[in-house]
């Protein structure tokens, strides 16, 4: 197969040689429709299935250094959403900590970056010993994805996926978890069923939800979303409790009380936003589950000593990192093989926060 270069590309699209590069590279100084339409022609010529690293070589570990005294070949763990997405939180570190003993057991160093600074990045794509990228969550910048992918080192992405560039990527089956979760509710006599999660927020709601949606579907069934509650804002807690407060008493206020058809249960796009949820209700006098009843999505160990436990879907969080690891290592070794999107399904755990209604 011939080689694409980039006067292929310029060629192709009309633009220099120069804006070709830039573009590719995730340099400033192009716009954003320019970049696309490079991008989207390089992808279908080939160009960035061409770009090739050498096999891994392995090395003596001294796993866990920080990347002023790393020594051996070492991958980089991106988690550019400091606040939420950190090494602390029981979902993200737990696919961190997964990555790591898979790292470790194939004898790689491990680098986290906890912060999208362009600066603090490209000092460390240009150490040696550099195997690869694997971003975790949403919000990696375009521009550093490209510009890892023009050094010429593999990528692979966790619960998120680029637009613009082409990577493997690592999901959780969310629209089959959400469907599963819907058609059990659903098969022991729930009807009047809504789903809380802002749309927005994430792929992994998107598809959550839309599994919601499918399942409703399928089973004939046409409950109105309440559409402010596909607004909710996730970021933290009392921003979750208050505005659930709020769409609540609103409910109360526009009926006066009165001739109010409630759901029966709440699928949550979470565990955090079922919580909160769980404890809103509580506080207007409504019961989980004898009133209603509520599922997350997770399985998150923030809430294993809580009295009243919560259905949800079980996440293989560490299952993700190592997954992300074999997936990256399989890469660079294998160049040319397509692209892949891989699907881990997770496991649905019946709790007490779930009722039959028969």
């Amino acid at each position: 197969m011939k080689k694409v270069t980039l006067q292929h590309i310029a060629e192709r699209t009309g633009y220099s040689k120069f804006a070709v590069s830039r573009a590719l590279s995730g340099k400033e100084g192009i716009s954003a429709a320019s970049r696309k339409k490079i991008i989207d022609e390089a992808t279908m010529l080939g160009y960035f299935n061409q770009k090739k690293t050498s096999k891994v070589q392995t090395n003596p570990l001294s796993f866990g250094k920080s990347e002023e005294t790393v020594q051996n070949n070492f991958v980089v763990i991106l988690l550019t959403n400091a606040r939420e997405q950190s090494q602390l939180s029981p979902y993200w570190g737990k696919i961190v900590e997964g990555a790591s003993m898979m790292l470790e057991k194939n004898n790689l160093e491990l680098i986290v970056i906890t912060e999208s600074s362009a600066n603090s990045f490209r000092r460390i794509i240009h150490m040696p010993g550099m195997m690869g990228l694997i971003g975790i969550g949403e919000g990696i910048p375009t521009s550093l994805l490209l510009e890892t992918r023009g050094k010429g080192f593999p990528i692979v992405l966790v619960d998120y996926e680029d637009p613009l560039v082409p990577t493997d990527c690592i999901f959780m089956a969310n629209y089959d978890g959400t469907r599963n979760l819907t058609n059990y509710l659903i098969g022991i006599g729930h009807r009047e069923i809504q789903f809380v999660g802002n749309l927005k927020y994430s792929r992994s709601f998107f598809d959550r939800w839309s599994g919601f949606k499918a399942a409703m579907e399928e089973n004939g069934l046409s409950f109105p979303q309440d559409k402010q509650l596909l607004e909710l804002q996730n970021i933290y807690s009392v921003s979750r409790r208050e505005y659930l407060v709020n769409w609540i008493e609103s409910k109360l206020a526009d009926n006066d009380g009165k001739d109010i058809v409630w759901p029966t249960a709440y699928i949550c796009a979470n565990d955090y936003i079922a919580q909160s949820l769980i404890s809103v209700l509580a506080e207007k006098k409504i019961s989980v589950p004898s009133d209603c009843s509520v599922t997350g999505f997770d399985n998150l160990n923030d809430f294993a000593n809580e009295t009243s436990t919560l259905t949800t879907i079980n996440v293989f969080k560490e299952f993700l990192g190592e997954r992300a690891v074999e997936a990256l290592l399989r890469r660079i070794n294998h160049g040319d093989n397509p692209f892949e999107k891989i699907q881990v399904f997770g496991e649905m755990i019946i709790r007490d926060s779930v009722v039959s209604r028969y």
